[in-house]
């Protein structure tokens, strides 16, 4: 892999993280600038959307917070 970039999702005081996505962003889209993922949490914070560009387009990916995880808030 080239530039690998990672989606982390971390609590305020560090100390737990879930890894959302990784990928190589080396191999998206032909521009001097490099893409981030611009990660965007909806708001009932149950859901992150973020950009991919590890092919030959940008991707959305949308990453949902699942049942078992909202029932042990």
């Amino acid at each position: 892999m080239g530039v690998v970039l990672r989606v982390v999702v971390t609590n305020a005081g560090g100390t737990d993280h879930v890894l959302i996505h990784r990928f190589d962003n080396s191999r998206g889209a032909a521009s001097w600038r490099h893409s981030h993922p611009h990660p965007i949490f909806s708001s009932d914070s149950r859901r992150i959307d973020f950009n991919v560009s590890s092919g030959q387009w940008t991707q959305l990916f949308v990453a949902e917070q699942s049942s078992d995880a909202a029932s042990q808030k």
